[in-house]
């Protein structure tokens, strides 16, 4: 999976690739039962900002969820907690007018955190004829997250005051989404089924969390309140799946816009059954 996520002001980029692997159990009566794990590694870097600042996660993820269909309405739920180790490091960096380099402090640290997810979900499909179809649907979720408290240490002289000690922190957000998908499917033995998402999210409650810290050459501590990113927005996603018995990969790409917070993303996931 390659994901690239922008957001107004401040933009970054961040790149994921994952590897997930599962079984699953029932899958007629009460529905199917399965476990999944999930290893990703990601790193989100801003091409605005000048130096080499960047923040590399790898974390690994067990879950447990539950899908049932009754007819045309399909249910799922979903519940996950993962480990995280988190390397950051941090540039300041400036050049003179006469091409010298005039400041330049680098930091770098490693910390550790989980976070934890919780999902369910409701859609019902209407067939339209000629393969294609629309599906209504309904989703809650929740991600938290929490960071150890680290210390940075400087990568180019040890009395550079700029490397900072910072708090534990933890934060998370709940989100409601309510959309109409319109789609088709074209294909028995290799099938492909394109789809376009027209929605609403909701975003409310929790946070990123406050960042508490100071330096760690002295002085007194400061705190660093995230912009609050709650409130419902427009979402607008396209995805295209081919598939056989043995093998399915998808391409979706979506935007999402709210006040204060714009995101874009592109996925690619390939699956092999077995």
């Amino acid at each position: 999976m390659v994901r690239m996520r922008r957001m107004r002001a401040v933009k970054p980029v961040v790149v994921a690739v994952g590897v997930v692997g599962g079984a699953a159990y029932g899958g007629t009566g009460l529905g199917a039962f399965g476990v999944t794990a999930a290893f990703t590694t990601l790193s989100t870097s801003n091409p605005d900002i000048k130096g080499d600042s960047q923040q590399a996660l790898s974390s690994l993820e067990a879950g447990v969820y539950w899908q049932g269909t009754i007819q045309h309405l399909s249910l799922d739920a979903r519940l996950g907690v993962a480990a995280a180790s988190i390397d950051g490091r941090r540039q300041l960096y400036s050049v003179a007018q006469d091409g010298t380099v005039a400041v330049n402090r680098q930091v770098k640290d490693n910390r550790n955190g989980f976070d934890y997810t919780a999902h369910v979900g409701a859609s019902y499909e209407y067939t339209l004829g000629d393969g294609y179809f629309l599906r209504p649907q309904v989703r809650l979720d929740y991600f938290g997250m929490s960071e150890d408290s680290y210390k940075e240490v400087d990568t180019v002289t040890s009395t550079s005051a700029f490397a900072l000690s910072v708090n534990s922190r933890s934060g998370s957000v709940g989100s409601a989404t309510a959309s109409l998908v319109f789609g088709r499917s074209v294909g028995v033995d290799f099938r492909l089924r394109p789809e376009l998402e027209l929605g609403v999210r909701d975003a409310f409650g929790g946070g990123a969390g406050s960042t508490t810290a100071q330096f760690v050459s002295g002085g007194g501590t400061f705190k660093l309140t995230p912009t609050d990113l709650s409130g419902a927005g427009g979402v607008m996603r396209f995805g295209l799946r081919a598939s056989t018995d043995f093998y399915d990969i998808g391409l979706t790409a979506g935007v999402e816009a709210r006040s204060h917070f714009e995101s874009a993303d592109a996925r690619v996931t390939v699956r092999l059954l077995f």
